[in-house]
């Protein structure tokens, strides 16, 4: 990992740090209250940008996430419980970017432990998938508001357009109001094997 914070953490504040080439994380959050990422890069790491696996309160504000490849699931930034009593509760994530990892930009996977009170507003995809939310219900779709997605479109070899370069279209989410956009959200069934 590049920056680990665990073991009952406690308002910790990292601001215009750099995580690069990790073989796992690029920063990890376990066992933390009060964590603050404001302005950090997490670039080209082989498991995920930002894990947050327990936490109470963290904020991620004006931070990049980028090509994250190697290993699953790839996000740019992973909120997973690894144990049942394991709880991500109060999480921000704002103002950031989201660009070219191999997993989403951000997942919410509540397969292990309960997810609660996320807030994804403001922020930026490009070159991955946005947003994943699996078994987490405690986070609902009109707490994810205000996103961008940007991908890229040729235009056709035809007419004017014959060399014509490719342009970017903006895909604008939903207001940050209640409402029931279940794009993001994703539940599966998990059946005991006998």
């Amino acid at each position: 990992m590049g920056l680990r914070i665990e073991h009952g953490a406690k308002d910790v504040t990292i601001a215009g740090v750099t995580s690069r080439k990790m073989w796992g994380d690029g920063f990890y959050v376990e066992d933390a209250k009060n964590t603050k990422f404001c302005a950090v890069t997490a670039d080209n790491n082989r498991r995920q940008g930002l894990s947050i696996v327990e936490a109470d309160g963290v904020l991620v504000t004006d931070s990049i996430f980028s090509n994250t490849h190697g290993t699953r699931p790839s996000a740019g930034i992973d909120l997973e419980p690894d144990q049942p009593e394991q709880k991500i509760v109060n999480i921000r994530i704002q103002h950031s970017k989201f660009l070219n990892n191999a997993g989403p930009g951000i997942e919410i996977a509540g397969k292990r432990g309960a997810i609660a009170k996320v807030e994804l507003s403001r922020n930026m995809f490009k070159g991955n998938r946005p947003i994943l939310v699996e078994n987490a219900p405690e986070v609902p779709a009109s707490a994810i508001c205000g996103n961008r997605q940007v991908t890229s479109e040729k235009a056709s070899s035809e007419g004017l357009n014959a060399f014509a370069d490719p342009i970017d279209i903006v895909v604008h989410q939903n207001d940050c109001e209640d409402g029931s956009d279940m794009r993001f959200e994703v539940n599966r069934q998990t059946r005991k094997k006998k």
